[in-house]
């Protein structure tokens, strides 16, 4: 990972909880989706817990069917659309099922240690949200 020079507009990092930090608390990324940004990558989509693999399907194809569709639209505006025609079919209407994936980047620069805290602060109140409603992957 080290030696890998990307120019990539965005890498799919679909596997449970890809955000993850390496233990340290204050770290807002894993070292590999970090390591990604390193490499070249400009924008990633993980996850924040586990993920249902056919809902986590859904949004990712339903992502990028916007994206090719609506090229000068934001990645994020992809991703949102994607999760509201996921959460829009009632076997997946939980949030268990569309929320744990997350945009990080957009494309347009170069990532930061603010985008990093952002990110935390994010992921931080998205986990309080989860454990005062009780949500839970199944």
């Amino acid at each position: 990972m080290l030696t890998l020079k990307l120019n990539a507009d965005g890498v799919v990092l679909s596997a449970c909880n890809t955000t993850a930090a390496d233990g340290k608390a204050e770290e807002a990324l894993s070292g590999l989706a970090r390591g990604f940004f390193y490499a070249g990558s400009r924008s990633l989509l993980v996850t924040h817990r586990a993920v249902d693999s056919e809902s986590a399907k859904l949004l990712t194809t339903a992502t990028f069917e916007h994206y090719t569709a609506n090229p000068q639209a934001a990645k994020a505006e992809s991703l949102r659309q994607a999760m509201l025609k996921v959460m829009a079919m009632p076997r997946y209407s939980h949030p268990a099922y569309w929320a744990p994936c997350a945009l990080v980047g957009d494309g347009g620069s170069e990532w930061s240690r603010a985008d990093e805290n952002r990110l935390y602060a994010a992921v931080r109140m998205r986990n309080s949200v989860a454990r005062a409603t009780g949500s839970t992957c199944r």
